[in-house]
């Protein structure tokens, strides 16, 4: 397995981002600490000097894990289940955007909060539910042959209606129905609120995991909380994931110490299994 820490060029007032405020003033240390590769919080890539993150990353032999999308819902409200059409659809551009960008890096993309919510009646959920699923159709199919796979996050029930627990998302993966360009990402800290049991949930996943978040209990880095995470990585292994673990976690008690717990605590892990 490889290993990704978060990085986000905004100052966010609270998000479970590790580096903040900037991208090529962490490089160093990210790389420093034995990180193979970032992953990457923007809401529009087009704001990026992507030749000169290239050179930056190439320099120090970091790739891209995952381009997080959730700021251009944040930040300018855009949404696959907007009452707007011409929202809707920007929101589908900027994810092809994002693949295009992501192409360069064989990265992932996640599907999180620019997939929209469901809410209201039952006729407007119905079609809210349709457009989210005609977004992600359109983007999954422009993916196909860039190296990118479009991975689906349950969130949990305090934060959104849908696509809240990993059955959910495998249920909606499979009606999306482009297996070779749509995963799931598995994230510990909504597991551990919305999963009876994460192994389980996990091993019923099985390879559709593409990405992996990787927090404690209370989201602070692993080996900070109580979550039983040597047993996780461990089933994970067992379901056949190798891609990225990440750190997505609250920068607790200080960016630093967060990520070098994080990376500290699982090279342990992995070295004594």
């Amino acid at each position: 397995m490889k290993f990704s820490v978060t990085v986000t060029p905004i100052k966010p007032k609270f998000s479970p981002l590790v580096f903040t405020g900037g991208i090529m003033d962490h490089l160093d240390l990210i790389a420093k600490l034995g990180f193979d590769a970032i992953e990457l919080h923007i809401a529009d890539p087009a704001t990026l000097d992507r030749k000169a993150l290239r050179r930056a990353l190439d320099e120090r032999r970091l790739g891209i894990s995952m381009i997080g999308s959730g700021l251009a819902y944040g930040q300018e409200g855009l949404s696959w289940t907007h009452e707007d059409p011409s929202i809707r659809q920007r929101a589908i551009q900027r994810m092809k955007d994002d693949i295009d960008f992501g192409s360069e890096y064989n990265a992932t993309l996640a599907v999180g909060l620019i997939r929209g919510d469901l809410f209201g009646d039952e006729a407007k959920m119905r079609q809210q539910r349709q457009w989210m699923l005609e977004g992600c159709q359109q983007c999954a199919h422009y993916a196909e042959g860039t190296g990118v796979t479009l991975v689906v996050e349950p969130i949990n029930r305090y934060e959104v209606h849908y696509i809240v627990n990993m059955d959910q998302a495998l249920d909606f993966v499979k009606d999306v129905d482009c297996p070779s360009t749509v995963g799931v990402l598995a994230d510990t800290f909504h597991m551990n609120i919305e999963e009876p049991s994460i192994l389980e949930s996990i091993k019923r996943a099985g390879k559709l995991i593409r990405h992996v978040h990787l927090s404690d209990s209370n989201r602070w880095a692993p080996g900070f909380g109580h979550l039983d995470i040597p047993t996780i990585v461990a089933t994970l292994q067992g379901a056949g994931y190798d891609h990225y673990l990440s750190l997505e976690v609250l920068p607790k008690p200080a960016p630093i110490e967060a990520a070098t717990q994080g990376i500290t605590y699982l090279k342990a892990i992995l070295k004594g299994q």
